[in-house]
């Protein structure tokens, strides 16, 4: 017998509902250049050292810019989320070495600030580029953005350094101790991201003693117990997911760097440091993009 309560109208309004659901977030960030020095963070660099066995070649060392900071850090986001206490705990420590590092550039940008604003007969103004680079940004986790405003920061201290050369209130030696300092540290912040290696162990493999635990242990050592515990998380740390909707995301990464890399980890390589705006580069459902 027909229900008699069937309306075909209803069912079709109401698959309609569902099936119109909000897209992906999108927002636009733009990260203004002023010096040589803050874009060589942008885009990263290839360093030429004399190969001592042959000195018609050369060993191509690459120095990772927050281009590549921002596509590693992804494949850590993504682990972490599915509970790899290991990306957790390099969350952290990538998290800690940014604050350090910014806290760093801040008092030396202050200091130097001070340093202009010491002679009272004259008003000095800080250098900018004439034909600053301007980059659009966009990536799929909190920590590119990060890596993004740290650079941004570096390139406003190295402005104010190079001032204070240009005009005789800091000298050669400490002009090229504060640059030096300074771009170690944004560096070494973005090259912890490349200790981290996918291992496809999971809290519960480890608290288990499963053998996939031991060889994680091995490869990336022993783990703090407030991490397996889940009592000390990174700030921006994903939410935990369950492993059972993991899927290992495709990539064009060297196989051996670790966890396969998705190539829209990070978009928008458009050359042209402040940054405007803000940008989630992910949908509102879906932290890790």
């Amino acid at each position: 017998m027909a229900n008699k309560h069937f309306n075909p109208d209803m069912q079709h309004r109401a698959q309609k509902d569902t099936q119109d659901i909000p897209g992906p977030l999108r927002s636009e960030a733009v990260l203004t250049i002023q010096t040589r020095a803050a874009q060589k963070l942008v885009a990263g660099r290839k360093m030429q050292i004399a190969d001592p066995f042959n000195h018609q070649k050369k060993v191509v060392e690459h120095i990772m810019g927050v281009y590549s900071f921002g596509r590693r850090m992804n494949a850590i986001w993504i682990a972490a989320q599915y509970d790899d206490p290991y990306a957790d705990w390099f969350l952290l420590q990538v998290e800690s070495a940014l604050e350090t590092a910014k806290s760093t550039i801040t008092e030396k940008t202050k200091e130097l600030s001070q340093i202009l604003e010491s002679v009272d007969a004259i008003k000095i103004q800080t250098s900018h580029s004439i034909k600053p680079v301007v980059i659009k940004l966009s990536f799929a986790n909190p920590y590119g953005y990060m890596g993004a405003y740290l650079v941004a920061e570096f390139d406003a201290l190295s402005c104010a350094v190079l001032t204070a050369w240009h005009i005789g209130l800091v000298d050669r030696v400490p002009k090229r101790d504060i640059m030096i300092t300074a771009s170690k540290m944004v560096r070494r912040a973005f090259l912890l991201s490349t200790r981290w290696h996918f291992t496809g162990a999971t809290r519960s493999a480890i608290l288990a003693g499963e053998p996939i635990a031991e060889e994680a242990q091995t490869k990336m050592g022993e783990l703090p117990q407030e991490i397996l515990d889940i009592t000390h998380r990174a700030k921006f740390a994903p939410d935990i997911r369950s492993v059972l909707d993991f899927v290992l995301p495709t990539s064009t990464e060297n196989p051996s760097m670790g966890i396969a890399v998705p190539d829209a980890a990070i978009i928008g390589l458009d050359c042209h440091a402040s940054v405007h705006g803000f940008g989630f580069g992910r949908s509102d459902s879906s932290p890790s993009g």
